[in-house]
Order: structure tokens, then sequence, then C-alpha cells
């Protein structure tokens, strides 16, 4: 059985929030696989996308109760890779219980908090004043670049995003704008949707852009969008200790919903 297979046969597995397929993480040398007796017990993606910093996307084992093992196997296996990277400090989700319980054994400390903010939109929203320094149009493809390096300007390390899962990430976005200033981009968002449902997955200002209201009128045009689609409710995502981004949320009239996804960081 392949790696690809193994993945889809049902075995144990925690997978990050990650905008690249897991297939495509395979293909890639942050992914290493145990294999004993001729056959594959477990596998991990690390791969790092913004050194000092890398997070582990993919964990895959058989349900045969050695799942510690094979993690911290896995996990000591890969800390050479990281180092040759430049990788000093390694992140991870935890998703569920079981999850949590091998991060703690393997010296992971938590970090902080996800937390799930939610906006009902049943009515048309105000007007969009948009201030006349800046404007509003569609994200193309030719803007990748820019935001590329928007996203590295306005975003620590372990939060920014590379080119792999930019693109990826404007690929599987149902709505992304970017807002321009003196003819360049400093603002830009990417909105996921399924039905009446709604997910503000990305959203940035330039460093010297911000406090001119250009993030509220990229947020602002995203519920106009939602509501012409019949879309009802959106949501976003922040760090619970990021008071900034939660204040920022909640003046636009997000509110906190849902459990707590712990976010654990190892420095190695």
């Amino acid at each position: 059985m392949g790696a690809g297979s193994f993945i889809q046969a049902g075995h144990l597995s925690f997978q990050h929030l990650d905008w690249v397929s897991p297939y495509l993480r395979l293909e890639q040398p942050g992914c290493l696989v145990l294999i004993a007796d001729g056959e594959i017990k477990a596998l991990i993606s690390i791969e790092p996308e913004n050194p000092p910093v890398a997070w582990i996307r993919l964990f895959v084992c058989l349900r045969d109760g050695h799942h510690a093992h094979y993690f911290s196997q896995l996990l000591q296996r890969s800390l050479p890779y990281l180092k040759s990277k430049g990788v000093n400090q390694l992140y991870t989700l935890s998703l569920a219980p079981w999850v949590e319980a091998l991060f703690t054994a393997n010296g992971f400390s938590t970090e902080t908090h996800i937390i799930t903010l939610k906006r009902e939109i049943e009515m048309e929203p105000a007007q969009i004043s948009t201030p006349e320094s800046f404007s509003i149009r569609p994200m193309t493809v030719r803007d990748l670049d820019t935001v590329q390096t928007l996203d590295e300007q306005a975003f620590p390390p372990a939060w920014q995003m590379n080119r792999l899962s930019l693109q990826h990430a404007y690929q599987d976005s149902n709505y992304c704008t970017v807002a321009i200033a003196a003819g360049r981009i400093v603002g830009y968002q990417m909105s996921t949707s399924t039905f009446s449902f709604a997910h503000l997955a990305r959203l940035a200002v330039a460093p010297e852009a911000q406090h001119q209201h250009i993030g509220s009128a990229l947020v602002q045009n995203v519920f106009m969008d939602c509501f012409e689609k019949g879309i009802t409710t959106l949501s976003v995502n922040t760090q619970s200790d990021n008071t900034t981004s939660l204040k920022f949320y909640q003046n636009l009239g997000f509110q906190r919903e849902g459990k707590l996804i712990p976010v654990y960081r190892k420095d190695l």
C-alpha cells in the first residue's frame, strides 16, 4: 500500500486546517513514513512553509494502540530535517483529546487558542463608506506576489502563508478582493462559502495603511457579497490573545461562538 492509499484507509488520523491537499503534502521532503515488516505503520507531514516556524500538517497511523510510539518516533526523526531548514519552533493544533495527549507527551505547550466568531446577515448591510483615498476591486492571480509580501508584513511567521498555500487559498475561495491606494495593494481578503454559510478565511492590511478603515471596508464589502448571494451567516477565526483582532471583529457585529481550539508550540 502506498502513502496515498494509506491516508484513505480509515486509519487514525489528524489533519491540520490546511489549504494544501494532503496528497500534495505527501510529495514534499517533510513527509516521513514509518515502515516495519514491509508495512506502513504511520506517516507525518511537517514541511516548513515559513522558517523559523513549521506546522505539523498531517499524522496518520494504524489503529493498533501504538499511535503514541509512532508519533514520537516520527517526530524525533523529523527534527534534524527541520533544523536544517532553519526551523526553531514547531506548531500544531489540537482537534481531539487523543491528539492533545500526543502533543503534551512530546514537549509541546499551549501557545494560544483559535476562536470562531459569527455574524448573521439578516438584512441589507449599511452602505459602504469607502474613503476616496482607496478603492476595492476583485483579486486576480497577478496580484498574488504582492499579496504574499503584504501577508508577510501583516502577520508573524507562525500565521503567514507561503506562495503555495496562498495560491491554493485563492483557488479555493469564492470571493477575493484587494484594496488599492495610490496605485498599489494595501489590503486583501479571501472568503469561502457553502450554501447559506460563508467564512472570512483571510484578511490583512499593510502595516503602514492600518487605522484608515481599510480592513472594515473590506469586511463590509464581504457583507454585501453575502447578502447578494443569499448567505445568512459569516464566520471568522482569530487567536484568543489577539485583543486587537477581537475588538475589530466585535465592532463589526461578530460574536464569539463555538469551542476553543488549542494551538501548541514546541521549541526545537
